[in-house]
């Protein structure tokens, strides 16, 4: 949900040229106060204002964000957090990935590989 939603398309449009925006709790609850701020300072209306790149990269936001991928990332490796169960193989048993494996088996491994990222 857009955080510049409006009841109509119009309302919504002049909310962006405007730059008003809420974080409905019925949407954004779940959503934390330190990824609000990251978008909050994306969102502001004059772009020199706004982060750059780098400093985007060093919000604790995304810092936190991505370790917890990268420790999740590490768990599945040490297979602490990835167990294929019984339906994901019979789902990577689909007709196209039997298809695959007659023809590029290069290509199916991988999407396999890239499955657990």
């Amino acid at each position: 949900m857009s955080p510049f939603q409006g009841e109509t398309d119009a309302e919504t449009l002049t909310n962006v040229v405007a730059g008003n925006y809420e974080f409905d709790d019925r949407f954004f609850k779940e959503t934390s106060e330190m990824a609000k701020d990251f978008i909050r300072q994306l969102l502001l209306k004059d772009p020199s204002d706004r982060m750059t790149a780098v400093e985007c990269l060093i919000h604790p936001w995304i810092k936190l964000s991505y370790n917890m991928v990268s420790a999740c990332n590490r768990l599945c490796r040490m297979k602490l957090l990835c167990h294929p169960t019984k339906i994901d193989e019979d789902l990577r048993q689909c007709e196209s990935d039997q298809e695959d494996e007659k023809t590029k088996p290069v290509t199916l491994l991988r999407r396999r590989l890239s499955s657990c990222s």
